[in-house]
């Protein structure tokens, strides 16, 4: 169950993936629909850690499964974040980004979203720019 629930997790992401460049290169207006990272969310935060993991998988050991799992909560976190801030939920959107950063403190890609999404809110917001702000997401 463990190794099907990531697989599982994986095609949703990868299906959210799709369609959110669909959506990109095609120019539609219509908001992301996030149905299928929110999907990979449910999936992999009601997964727990194997007990045991048969040895001649690709997740041989629990380090890498649960590597695994972080990885795909992150990419699913990504997904559900952009599409929050397409539909001006920019609040909602730092949440996640921040439990994927909180979740995975060593993975870059997550934190570069993180650092993204501050840079974005520190040059484009309406008031005035903050210091404190601008040096938080230079750090992420």
């Amino acid at each position: 169950p463990y190794l099907l629930a990531i697989l599982k997790a994986h095609c949703c992401n990868s299906l959210g993936r799709i369609f959110q460049s669909k959506q990109m290169f095609e120019g539609d207006d219509a908001s992301f629909d996030d149905a299928y990272p929110v999907r990979s969310l449910e999936i992999l935060e009601s997964l727990g850690t194997p007990e045991s993991v048969r040895p001649l998988s690709v997740w041989h050991s629990q380090s890498i499964f649960v590597a695994s799992k972080a990885h795909q909560l992150n990419v699913a976190r990504q997904l559900v974040a952009e599409a929050l801030i397409e539909r001006g939920h920019c609040d909602d959107a730092r949440r996640f980004l921040e439990a994927a950063v909180s979740d995975s403190p060593t993975d870059g890609e997550a934190a570069l979203a993180l650092g993204a999404f501050l840079l974005r809110i520190a040059l484009y917001s309406d008031t005035e720019r903050d210091p404190k702000a601008d040096k938080a997401a230079q750090i992420q």
